[in-house]
């Protein structure tokens, strides 16, 4: 991953450093991943904010994620689709993205889940609350089914 410092460039043409995307990427509780999109994103945004994410879940035996998807801008490009599809087979974690206000970016949504196919599971929600609370029912399903129980 590049450095805090290192700025990289928005598909808006503006600069952004690793420092702030890494702000945007945070264990909300322990097992829950909140990733706020980037409103400008490209390829090598989201590959970054994916690798803070990937940090982050391997500090918990059971991780699931929300993408706020609130604030994009702009559909995603052949690459960053490409490094969307990567990045969620390599997690595959369940995931609950709240829903961007951008047509065009909802249409995308439901063409990027229908090709992910690593996702253990993935919701549509209208906010970050809501999201929040499938997360939670998700997180102690997984935890409940990684729990054995022994009989004497």
């Amino acid at each position: 991953m590049p450095s805090p410092s290192t700025s990289l460039i928005d598909r808006a043409g503006h600069p952004v450093t690793v420092e702030e995307l890494r702000a945007r990427v945070i264990m909300v509780e322990p097992g829950i991943i909140l990733l706020r999109e980037w409103p400008h994103s490209n390829a090598q945004i989201y590959q970054t904010m994916a690798r803070v994410a990937e940090e982050l879940a391997s500090q918990e035996p059971h991780v699931v994620m929300i993408i706020d998807l609130t604030e994009a801008k702009a559909r995603p490009d052949p690459a960053m689709m490409k490094a969307i599809v990567e990045s969620s087979r390599r997690l595959g974690l369940y995931t609950a993205a709240v829903r961007p206000s951008s047509r065009a970016i909802k249409a995308v949504l439901k063409f990027v889940t229908g090709r992910v196919a690593g996702v253990e599971g993935y919701s549509l929600h209208d906010d970050v609350n809501e999201a929040l609370d499938a997360c939670r029912a998700k997180l102690q399903e997984l935890r409940a089914s990684s729990e054995i129980s022994v009989e004497p």
